[in-house]
């Protein structure tokens, strides 16, 4: 009989090697697929409790405007996503960062919180693991260390300090989100970036916050839908922020209105280090 003389005495490792890859392939797939599902059944449950709300906000209403927009947005990142399934951020923390700052956008619209009497805030997604703010806390440290520890500092003061717990918190929220916003996108480049216009008065230099959105999105986010979808929040954000100097303010500060805001806060946060892919 001949001899083969092209012996492959490695083939028969190779081809189970081949199989052991995939079989590990495949077991990151259903793990990936798993989440995702989690991620949009809790979604589909936060819009669905808050898509009734929206009918009884005044035509006018600033805010229902920027609300039809990051929706708007939002539906079209998931649209576009459905056939590559390639995304750059957890969808239960956008739907998460919508149902609380519904909450807070009602108690802006109305104090007393009538048109959001029968709206139930979201509480966080049950399958969220114990350690997710340390998860994104040490994602963090990777642009600034100090930054992370921040970051864990603020949910520390909220839970653990007994005098003024969410005063601190919300003053730590408000420090992380300035520095946050400093390293990715510093006043220097803002300012020599088309997103930069001078402003009137004695500080004609001066960069705001939504300038520092805008360029940070545009110039730090790689994926295109995300762009769009962080760039419409812009109004939510600043508008968050801005409830954030509550603490500045003295007397009592509402804690379940502060957690809220805190909550909502939490979830830019996730939502940015995702999509600069930290």
């Amino acid at each position: 009989m001949p001899q083969n003389k092209n012996k492959d005495i490695g083939r028969p490792k190779r081809v189970q090697k081949l199989a052991e890859d995939l079989a590990e392939l495949c077991d990151d797939e259903q793990k990936f697929h798993a989440t995702k599902a989690q991620e949009f059944g809790y979604a589909r449950d936060v819009f669905s409790d808050i898509k009734d709300v929206f009918v009884h906000i005044p035509y006018d209403e600033p805010l229902l405007g920027s609300a039809e927009n990051s929706l708007t947005k939002f539906k079209q990142f998931i649209e576009a996503k459905k056939s590559s399934q390639q995304y750059y951020t957890d969808v239960s923390s956008t739907a998460y960062f919508f149902g609380t700052s519904t909450a807070v956008t009602g108690s802006i619209i109305d104090p007393n919180k009538k048109i959001f009497e029968t709206y139930d805030i979201p509480k966080p997604p049950s399958f969220w693991p114990r350690d997710r703010i340390e998860t994104y806390a040490l994602r963090l440290d990777k642009l600034d260390n100090e930054l992370g520890k921040v970051y864990r500092s603020i949910w520390s003061s909220l839970l653990g300090n007994q005098e003024n717990p969410e005063r601190a918190a919300m003053y730590q929220m408000r420090h992380a989100y300035d520095h946050f916003f400093d390293i990715i996108a510093p006043d220097a480049e803002v300012r020599q970036s088309k997103y930069f216009t001078k402003k009137p008065g004695n500080n004609p230099n001066q960069v705001s916050r939504k300038e520092k959105i805008h360029y940070a999105a545009t110039e730090k986010v790689r994926d295109k839908e995300l762009i769009e979808l962080v760039l419409e929040q812009d109004d939510y954000i600043i508008k968050l922020y801005n409830r954030l100097n509550k603490a500045h303010k003295r007397g009592t500060i509402d804690r379940r209105e502060a957690t809220e805001i805190l909550n909502s806060m939490r979830t830019i946060f996730e939502q940015w280090i995702d999509a600069i892919e930290l």
